[in-house]
């Protein structure tokens, strides 16, 4: 079970009691689903260290696996010249991904015959560039090479002679207009040669052939048994800036290669069906003096100008050796801290003890420190342990780490970590770069390292807007264009609203700061915390798909990640025979199905109408952990700030409803030091109310204030009470008037 209690302290029954998860400690996990093969979500993703390609520096990873983690895949990594596992032997994986820039390889015949047994156990297998093992490294093909390599591409229905020529005359004979010319149109002249292969299969389509003279080369080609795509036609690079283009269509080709086209699939970039938003800021430039002022800290300005102006949640980091009156900090960067932990909408998190610029050399941002050497126990555990002593009120904690410099933690550097029970993201992400825009220049939501996976940030800090930070100081707000080029249905990155304290040192800075701020909020995104976007990556890593039947689907997971989208228009949720599900919504291409916070549910589809007399969602701008509905009322639980936004369906035509919202903003302060009701409602208690009128496709759509978890209860009302509360402030108006006449 899932519920986020990331920033609050609470017991664990009056977790279970007040928030919904005590169905899930009653209930348990139902049987049945682990006796069947799970849908298959894994691609096995291989590189070659001969080519000096390492888990996280290779074609796959740069290109392609933020393409298959949208299309719903798990991308592990291994090096293809090391033993590799049996995924033949296991239901979870759906086939394997290369690619090579380089024919030969250690233990190439090893590899082929991997390759083979994968390829007998009927997983997808898809080659991107080079074959890769047509012989051992440094050596030529024997023909006992030639006739392996060539054996094993005919099983994909493809006749390759291992034979290249340069481009001189080359022509486009055929290409699918559906899979070409995504980001940039592929031309001849861009193309720089060509190869003797073609398609055997009748059943292989063909997506693009190129020829030269006489010859004849199906340069990209889909089977049933996976796919392969030459070089030199996948995308194209400047090779002056390295910015790099799509000529094929990644998402087609990938969805039609491993064939996803039929498969449900779990989204990381939405949340009830709306666009994933979270901030996050590292604590560099905590205790510079602004400039903006010549006064303040730059905390203090984010605390008085941003945390407290806009009503969203904020994951905030320090460098504890900068805020430690020990070491760099003073009495004034101590409050500073305590101040900001202590407003209700930040989280709290570390970003280090002397900020590690590279965390496997050791080298330190802070490397002044009296007698201190890196030492990862410091940096991660120590740093943690002092911000929960030393910053935080008691009704908080701390969960988040937040990896400094290059980011570049070893798997035991985050394995302390994780072990430790804390959450951790940075590295990478992506911005837009207008001259060449690309979906490439964005990483994916993880990279591994050894067994272990790195979470990363999704779109580029004000650092790499403004020059690293030499200026223009306002340049932070080009990152719009960022988040509209990876907007769309459904979103392709999560709006990762990424920033350190030093934005608030000059004006230019803060004032680009607040017009993303300011254009964010008026988005129709769902904002969570950082730690529950973390939590949502590695609910995506571990999750399990099971279809134990035509038309049903089992989810095993921790709660936390949220939509399912299935790629069928034509099926409908049956709600009664369903489990665990808030609602359900169609969109383009399919049925989008929104999870709650169980960590088991079952979806019921059916081709026909089902009537559907249950309220369930449709929308919300809010992360909602569940929907109940006892006799006229339904009731949400819902985490969030700011102007919650929900549309139901399942309401009856024409019907008036009140819609109530209780706020909890302060609720450990009564669980922990209070015993007495009275200072309950007066401190932790925020309530308002509205009246809404369905409409007559039975949908109710709503908005009000909310405040870190909040109790939403909607139910029918008269039609008297509904128009007095339409006209309330009419009837006020008119009451003024006739007071003021009688007095005149």
């Amino acid at each position: 079970m899932f519920a986020y209690f990331g920033q609050m302290k609470f017991p664990a029954a009056i977790r279970a009691i007040v928030f919904g998860g005590l169905t899930v400690l009653l209930l348990g996990t139902p049987a049945g689903a682990s006796g069947d093969a799970p849908v298959p979500r894994k691609i096995l993703a291989l590189y070659k260290s001969s080519e000096g390609r390492t888990e996280e520096t290779n074609e796959i990873y740069e290109m392609a696996q933020l393409i298959l983690n949208n299309l719903g895949f798990v991308v592990e990594y291994r090096d293809a010249e090391k033993p590799l596992p049996p995924i033949y032997d296991s239901g979870e994986y759906c086939g394997v991904l290369s690619w090579f820039v380089t024919d030969q390889m250690r233990g190439a015949e090893r590899y082929r015959r991997w390759l083979g047994r994968v390829l007998d156990s009927g997983k997808k297998v898809v080659i991107l560039g080079n074959f890769g093992a047509l012989t051992r490294l440094g050596r030529e093909p024997s023909r006992r090479d030639l006739h392996q390599s060539a054996q094993l591409m005919l099983r994909l229905g493809l006749r390759h002679q291992f034979l290249y020529y340069p481009n001189d005359g080359l022509q486009i004979e055929h290409l699918d207009a559906r899979l070409y010319n995504y980001e940039r149109t592929l031309t001849p002249k861009e193309i720089p040669g060509i190869f003797a292969v073609r398609s055997e299969d009748p059943a292989n389509r063909v997506v693009l052939r190129l020829s030269q003279g006489n010859l004849r080369n199906d340069a990209a080609v889909i089977g049933s048994h996976g796919g392969f795509v030459q070089s030199g036609v996948i995308y194209f690079e400047n090779r002056d800036t390295g910015l790099k283009q799509w000529y094929l269509n990644p998402y087609a080709f990938f969805s039609a290669a491993f064939g996803a086209e039929s498969l449900p699939r779990l989204d990381l970039n939405t949340v009830n069906g709306l666009r994933t938003a979270f901030v996050h800021i590292d604590g560099d430039g905590f205790s510079t003096i602004s400039k903006i002022d010549r006064w303040h800290l730059c905390a203090e300005l984010f605390l008085s100008r941003i945390a407290k102006k806009f009503e969203l949640p904020f994951s905030v980091s320090v460098i504890a050796a900068e805020v430690d009156p020990r070491y760099i900090g003073d009495g004034e960067t101590v409050e500073a801290a305590r101040a900001l932990y202590r407003q209700h909408n930040v989280e709290a998190a570390s970003h280090g003890f002397a900020h590690p610029f590279d965390w496997r050399t050791g080298k330190l941002e802070l490397d002044s420190l009296d007698h201190y050497r890196f030492d990862p126990r410091q940096e991660i555990l120590a740093s943690v342990d002092f911000i929960r002593q030393e910053l935080l009120p008691q009704w908080k904690n701390i969960r988040m780490f937040f990896w400094s410099g290059m980011c570049n933690p070893t798997e035991e550097q985050i394995a302390l970590a994780e072990d430790s029970g804390l959450l951790q993201i940075n590295g990478d992400a992506g911005r837009l770069w207008e001259a060449l825009p690309s979906i490439s220049s964005f990483a994916p939501p993880y990279a591994q390292t050894g067994r272990r996976f790195r979470i990363n940030a999704r779109v580029s800090n004000e650092y790499e807007f403004t020059n690293r930070w030499h200026g223009p100081y306002d340049g932070y707000r080009q990152v719009i264009r960022s988040f509209e080029f990876t907007d769309g249905q459904p979103p392709q990155v999560p709006a990762d609203i990424y920033f350190h304290f030093y934005s608030l040192e000059y004006d230019g800075g803060y004032k680009a700061l607040r017009e993303v701020l300011k254009w964010a909020e008026h988005q129709n995104w769902s904002f969570v915390y950082t730690s529950q976007y973390v939590n949502m990556v590695r609910d995506f890593l571990g999750a399990k798909v099971y279809q134990p039947m035509p038309g049903r689907l089992v989810i095993q997971n921790s709660g936390a990640i949220r939509d399912l989208f299935i790629p069928d228009s034509s099926r409908t949720v049956d709600l009664a025979r369903s489990s665990n599900i808030l609602g359900f919504a169609r969109e383009k291409g399919g049925l989008r199905v929104f999870l709650d916070s169980h960590d088991y549910h079952t979806v019921q589809l059916e081709k026909s109408a089902v009537r559907l007399s249950l309220p369930y969602l449709v929308r919300a701008n809010v992360w909602i952990d569940s929907l109940t509905t006892r006799a006229d009322t339904t009731s949400l639980f819902a985490m969030g700030y700011g102007n919650f936004r929900i549309r139901l369906a399942g309401m009856q035509p024409g019907k008036a409803y009140q819609v109530q919202l209780v706020s909890f903003p302060y609720l450990t302060t009564f669980v922990r030091r209070s015993g007495k009701a009275e200072r309950f409602l007066r401190e932790a208690l925020q309530t308002s109310a509205t009246t809404v009128k369905a409409n007559p496709d039975g949908t109710v759509e709503f908005s009000g204030q909310g405040q870190n978890r909040t109790i939403i209860r909607v139910f029918p009302v008269s039609r008297g009470k509904y128009l007095l509360s339409r006209f309330r402030g009419v009837l006020l108006l008119i009451t003024i008037l006739f007071l003021i006449a009688g007095f005149l």
